[in-house]
């Protein structure tokens, strides 16, 4: 691709002062001079794809429409972004944070933010925004639920009839609540509904959400059963009103030291309905391990895996994101912490979801070729059975220092498909920070990522970007 490319762009422009001569030009030739100012002698070719000349529309053109060999039939290079957007942070006084998006129907994408605030004189609140499948955008707004008291979000995700379901945890008088909010297409709230656990005061927390399939939203966190005592909830709800419909809870040993602090984390269901959730064991005050746990449609526990268990080893471990696709079941793990690291897996479980194998691991190894401080943010199954995974890394270079996103395409066996890099767009030589928080895949098998675009000469924003297929 580059020797035609170059010879391509050498016939172009190749100048004819590079040979001259003292004898005077024949009839009907143009001197030196002629050639450098006027038009040129000869007829561009024709616009398209693989002739070689890169044109308006194409990123690249190395002369064939062969695929797989770093420049597409279409003349773009595979992986690479086919779209970004933002919206501005609604004030100055607040950060924006992408915690989760969503995709729906028609491939919109629905992304779910906090507005952290800067200052005393703010709370945090919920932010959400939804872009079309080519990036317009379609709405966004911020929504405080109780004035003067913080509200986070934990996930979101969308129904095939449309509706947006986003979870939360809301502040209470000495404590805190779940919160579901349902909202139409239009980001307009229909209803909300708050769970909390009998004990008063007590600090419960949303981490999940999950559409049944039969419709219903299955919501996951963990609540407060007694003194140092806190379980992974899981409920599932009615959409008509957000009624609890049934809700089973799960806990670990408890630790020598009298505590079982256990907490919930994000959750998946498959298409039999088997739910498939994550939780955060208390070990001890110093060491956390994650779980994977699966239950029938009723709630009932099936299997329990622990893949990153370090006996003896202080460690913070914590779950990013899970999700199903044909049978198989891929989720990420993060190490917190000094020594922080990630591990992606795949799970096959048996038909009745009780036991399985460990089909792979990819350790932060497999990922890392530049920069530090990775970590891995999002983890979505595609259609057409490969992985996404991304999240965002630091860059300390000479002269500048930057945040920006990273995002990988796996096969179905964990082998690497494409990767790259994205920096942030900003207005000055200074690079923005691009922190990448979420990974989603549409039906097209576009790779969907959001998250924070910090640029010094603007106000920080809610980005978004789109990638396409290898």
């Amino acid at each position: 691709m580059t020797r035609r490319l170059v010879l391509a762009l050498l016939t172009v422009g190749f100048s004819s002062s590079a040979c001259t001569s003292d004898d005077p030009p024949a009839d009907g030739e143009t001197t030196d001079a002629e050639t450098e100012t006027g038009l040129p002698t000869f007829d561009p070719p024709e616009a398209e794809c693989g002739n070689g000349y890169l044109e308006p529309g194409e990123q690249c053109d190395d002369a064939n429409l062969i695929d797989g060999d770093g420049c597409d039939a279409l003349c773009q290079i595979p992986c690479s972004m086919v779209w970004e957007a933002t919206i501005p942070s609604p004030a100055l006084d607040v950060m924006p944070t992408v915690i989760d998006l969503a995709i729906g129907p028609n491939d919109e994408i629905v992304v779910a933010g906090l507005t952290d605030a800067l200052t005393s004189e703010t709370d945090d609140d919920i932010w959400m925004g939804a872009w079309s499948s080519t990036g317009e955008p379609l709405w966004s707004g911020s929504y405080d639920l109780i004035e003067g008291l913080d509200d986070v979000p934990a996930a979101i995700t969308i129904a095939p009839d449309g509706s947006v379901y986003l979870v939360g945890t809301l502040q209470a008088t000495g404590g805190t609540d779940i919160w579901l909010g349902r909202f139409d297409g239009s980001g307009n709230q229909v209803w909300s509904a708050t769970f909390d656990s009998p004990i008063e005061g007590s600090k419960d927390e949303a981490s999940g959400i999950a559409i049944t399939p039969s419709g219903n939203p299955l919501i996951a966190g963990h609540m407060r059963i007694g003194d140092g005592d806190t379980d992974l909830w899981i409920a599932e709800v009615s959409p008509d009103d957000g009624a609890e419909l049934w809700s089973t809870t799960w806990s670990g040993p408890v630790a020598e030291n009298g505590y079982s602090l256990d907490k919930g984390g994000p959750v998946a269901v498959a298409s039999d309905g088997t739910i498939w959730a994550t939780a955060i064991e208390y070990v001890a005050y110093d060491t956390f391990d994650v779980h994977v746990l699966s239950f029938d449609p009723a709630g009932v526990l099936l299997g329990d895996w622990a893949p990153q268990v370090t006996p003896g080893i202080s460690h913070d471990h914590t779950p990013n994101a899970i999700a199903v696709q044909d049978g198989s079941v891929y989720f990420s793990i993060s190490r917190l912490g000094p020594g922080a690291t990630f591990w992606i897996h795949r799970l096959d479980p048996s038909d009745d979801g009780a036991t399985g194998e460990l089909a792979w691991v990819r350790e932060m190894p497999s990922f890392v070729d530049v920069g530090e401080s990775w970590g891995a943010r999002g983890v979505a199954a595609a259609p057409d059975g490969n992985v996404f995974v991304g999240g965002y890394l630091y860059r300390d270079e000479k002269e500048d220092s930057w945040y920006e996103g990273w995002m990988h395409r796996l096969d179905p066996e964990g082998e690497p498909i494409c990767t790259n890099r994205q920096e942030g767009t900003g207005a000055t030589l200074v690079k923005p920070d691009l922190i990448v928080t979420a990974i989603g895949a549409t039906g097209a098998g576009e790779l969907i990522a959001a998250g924070r675009l910090s640029d010094v000469e603007s106000a920080n924003s809610f980005w978004v970007g789109a990638f396409r297929g290898p």
